[in-house]
């Protein structure tokens, strides 16, 4: 299962309401819930069976980062930010406590370095719409390193001199720090 930003809350819900707890569990594979810095205790509280991936060969765990550029600070609004996410009763959140960030790099959730060689590729998106039979592009490898690091919340920050094809382009570049993903 997979989800961005805001949908990352939908799945949240999805996925504590659907999955947990039921037959279903032996059939997750992961849960990439991308774009969100959400809190440890969503993991410790809400759910019976999902943990949070700690290989890459895990399977049922849940695997969640907010990335930013590493030469940048996050802007003061976007340390400070609560959510309103789903807690098992109402969108009324958490406390605030320690948040979730996996390196999707390494599955490592110590704040470890990953290297640009351990990145094994990221597939670039291609300009306007595309059908069945278009080519998923270039794998681009060997160019990202990320570290998870706590500046308020835990951040993913990923290195400044990557492959210019993984660089946010339109209007995400206006943002320049905040990944958003």
């Amino acid at each position: 299962m997979a989800s961005h930003s805001q949908g990352t809350f939908h799945l949240v819900r999805l996925i504590e309401e659907e999955v947990d707890g039921t037959p279903l569990m032996k059939r997750l594979v992961a849960a990439y819930a991308i774009g969100n810095s959400l809190p440890q205790a969503l993991v410790d509280d809400s759910y019976e069976d999902i943990e949070v991936c700690s290989t890459p060969t895990q399977t049922g765990c849940f695997i969640t980062w907010d990335a930013h550029e590493a030469d940048k600070h996050p802007s003061h609004w976007s340390n400070q930010e609560e959510q309103d996410i789903w807690n098992g009763i109402d969108y009324s959140g958490f406390d605030p406590g320690p948040r979730i960030c996996v390196n999707p790099v390494t599955w490592r959730t110590d704040g470890t370095r990953s290297d640009k060689g351990d990145h094994l590729g990221a597939l670039t998106l291609e300009a306007g719409y595309s059908d069945l039979d278009t080519s998923l592009g270039e794998l681009v490898s060997n160019t990202v390193s990320a570290l998870r690091r706590r500046i308020h919340r835990k951040w993913l920050f990923v290195n400044g001199d990557r492959d210019e094809k993984l660089k946010l382009q339109g209007f995400w570049s206006l943002f320049m720090r905040n990944l958003h993903g």
